[in-house]
């Protein structure tokens, strides 16, 4: 839905040119995470892309679900970051450390892997239903003139 590249906030926001850049990522926090969007654009066109990327969230999440082309190229990102990730002493250990703190158990890479590889779109479309975008907060961060 919402990589920097090639994702459906791009291709309604960054390639018609209405906003530099935009994303929508998940940061996990203990017992509980939020979902940030972002938009980079011009002032005066603010209003139309926080419009824009609200609607395309929320359509990506309830009336125009991901196709299955969009999920294995996003299955494929994702396992290119994770393998890549595990190849770096540093991020295989953060990762492992991270996997021990808060849930007490190890998962080889192998295994995070198969995990990504058995997302479908029914088990998206339960999380999204058990995990709306909503209550959101709307904060916009301009320059004072």
């Amino acid at each position: 839905v919402g990589d920097q590249e090639g994702s459906r906030l791009y291709w309604s926001l960054v390639e018609p040119g209405i906003a530099e850049e935009a994303d929508l990522s998940f940061w996990p926090h203990d017992q509980t995470g939020a979902y940030m969007a972002g938009a980079l654009c011009d002032k005066a066109q603010a209003e139309q892309v926080e419009a824009k990327l609200i609607d395309t969230m929320t359509a990506a999440l309830s009336a125009e679900p991901p196709t299955d082309d969009e999920i294995e190229r996003a299955k494929n990102k994702l396992a290119t970051r994770l393998t890549l990730r595990g190849e770096r002493p540093q991020g295989r250990m953060q990762a492992i450390g991270l996997q021990w703190l808060y849930r007490g158990a190890y998962t080889t890479l192998t295994e995070e892997l198969d995990a990504l590889r058995a997302v479908t779109r029914d088990a998206i479309a339960d999380l999204s239903a058990a995990y709306p975008l909503e209550p959101r907060a709307v904060i916009r961060l301009t320059p004072t003139e």
